[in-house]
């Protein structure tokens, strides 16, 4: 289970033990939870206490429907792997991976967890002005002014950090115009900064036919990227284990629940979780 979920369990666990006279009415109301164990949780020794446990207490202090994001071994580690290096080497990565694959799950969760760490998810909307703005609103500063004051204020920012990393994320929605501008951005955030462009199998064929119709910035933006995407290939086999993961951080571990859900998601994380959603409602009626 990830630290943040249990820091989750443990401030509801907190508002839960308030509401009693005692911590000992309030174990008495959980169905094997001590008052031993509850005081180890609030008072943050979880060494000994199993995962298991956590779920049990979740379950009945009413938290257990926030969905858990699961670092699962393999689809969100390997992504998690190249994030790691774009920050640790200033590295410029390009990845692309199918939809509902928990690309953008895992991006976000690393962004979060990291310090000088930015995610922004890209629309069809963006002109360059709104692209400088949402970057400079990730890293919580001040996104007025023109389009030079904005990259003027992104650089001056960035070169104070240390090992920044930008994650541009759904950049195959990305307007030519502005997939252009990526050009200007990244020469002036070279060995400054590293950045890693995320989307589907289209941001490859985009840019790849960009390349070979010989459009404006496409082969400068194949340069960039090292003239390589980085795929993320998981096996059939690897998916059930990653599917079956997630669904028992998030509360389903019957062996016969997990592979229907696994044989109705399509291999799409967004889908298991409607799926486990459903599941738990139907326990509950």
């Amino acid at each position: 289970m990830q630290l943040e979920r249990k820091h989750q369990i443990k401030e509801a666990l907190l508002d839960y033990v308030g509401k009693y006279d005692s911590q000992n009415k309030a174990a008495n109301s959980l169905n094997k939870v001590s008052s031993a164990t509850i005081t180890q949780v609030l008072k943050g020794n979880w060494d000994e206490i199993s995962d298991e446990m956590w779920r049990r207490i979740a379950k009945q202090i009413g938290v257990d429907d926030v969905w858990q994001f699961v670092e699962t071994a393999n689809t969100s580690k390997k992504i998690a792997s190249y994030l790691e290096d774009a920050q640790r080497y200033t590295n410029v990565h390009a990845i692309v991976h199918r939809e509902g694959g928990s690309k953008s799950a895992t991006v976000k969760n690393y962004a979060k967890r990291n310090a000088n760490a930015w995610y922004i998810a890209c629309s069809e909307y963006f002109n360059r002005k709104t692209f400088l703005s949402k970057i400079l609103q990730a890293m919580l500063r001040d996104n007025s002014g023109t389009v030079s004051d904005m990259m003027h204020n992104i650089v001056t920012y960035i070169e104070g950090c240390d090992k920044p990393v930008l994650f541009i994320d759904e950049a195959d929605k990305l307007s030519d115009q502005v997939l252009s501008f990526f050009i200007t951005f990244s020469n002036e955030l070279e060995d400054k900064c590293a950045i890693v462009l995320l989307g589907t199998n289209f941001l490859e064929k985009r840019i790849d036919k960009g390349v070979k119709l010989n459009r404006r910035g496409y082969k400068e933006i194949y340069s960039r990227i090292g003239r390589r995407f980085i795929e993320i290939a998981i096996t059939p086999a690897q998916l059930k284990e990653d599917i079956k993961a997630i669904c028992i951080a998030n509360g389903i571990s019957d062996a016969l629940t997990i592979t229907e859900i696994t044989n109705k998601c399509d291999g799409d994380f967004r889908r298991v979780k409607k799926l486990v959603h459903a599941k738990k409602q139907m326990q509950k009626s």
